[in-house]
């Protein structure tokens, strides 16, 4: 099987036209994808310890869902992240190519957000007036949710600004990833009274509290959804293929 065989059937099923116009979705290291296609790794992102798990399992081919170039030249990326000069080199040296399905991904209709809400078990949810966000119509506590994020994701590390961990929500939203604050206004407006999403920055938090819209910040890893989903949907479209998975840890921990 040739590798274009897989990454076109990706690309297909995640159109490059859907990303945000700022996201640099697509190939971050592209060669000859005439090539045959020795083995895959699905992954949130790339890192060393990936890289070093694809080269065991003889992978030519990782799929992630973050960007690992978020620059037009590599000259500049190595400014941003010196360490990639490294990586780069590793994945030149042993043929390597990386695709990020990002925003494209959260942009579709079962994106990361959809799937998030399906990994935690809920049945009742439905798109924003965009695709990426998630509205979930259900009568939840805090800290049941917080269990469930747990349990489900196994998710750890939570802040919020709510002051009532007793209160019961009839309708939350799942931003993905670092969801954008900008979404709040809407979102209260529709009845949301929980935003679920993660990496909030303190002016996005006073940006909340002047809305009084309750938050739940969890870690980035709620995005890991992307792997199990990516890795099902390949196996269901291509039953031979070497196609392993790889799960990134918290980088970092409370005190």
């Amino acid at each position: 099987m040739k590798l274009r065989t897989v990454t076109n059937f990706l690309l297909e099923q995640y159109p490059l036209e859907d990303a945000d116009e700022w996201d640099w979705a697509g190939f971050s290291l592209k060669y000859n994808l005439s090539e045959e296609l020795t083995g895959v790794v699905v992954a949130l992102d790339v890192t060393s310890k990936i890289i070093d798990y694809a080269i065991k399992q003889q992978a030519n081919l990782i799929v992630v869902h973050h960007p690992f170039k978020f620059t037009e030249k590599w000259t500049d990326e190595y400014l941003q992240a010196p360490y990639k000069k490294r990586l780069v080199k590793i994945l030149k040296s042993h043929g390597i190519n990386v695709l990020a399905l990002h925003t494209n991904y959260d942009n579709n209709l079962n994106g990361t957000s959809h799937k998030i809400a399906k990994a935690l078990g809920f049945k009742e949810f439905e798109p924003f007036t965009t695709k990426y966000p998630c509205v979930i119509s259900t009568l939840i506590g805090l800290n049941e949710l917080k269990l469930k994020l747990e349990y489900c994701l196994r998710l750890r590390n939570f802040r919020t600004n709510s002051h009532d961990p007793m209160r019961k929500y009839n309708k939350i939203a799942i931003l993905s990833g670092s969801g954008p604050a900008s979404l709040a206004s809407d979102l209260k407006f529709a009845g949301v009274e929980l935003i679920i999403t993660s990496d909030i920055k303190w002016s996005e938090w006073l940006t909340y509290k002047e809305l009084d819209m309750d938050v739940l910040e969890v870690s980035h890893l709620d995005e890991q959804v992307f792997v199990d989903d990516i890795y099902a949907t390949l196996k269901d479209n291509f039953s031979d293929l070497n196609i392993k998975t790889f799960k990134l840890e918290e980088p970092y921990k409370n005190i």
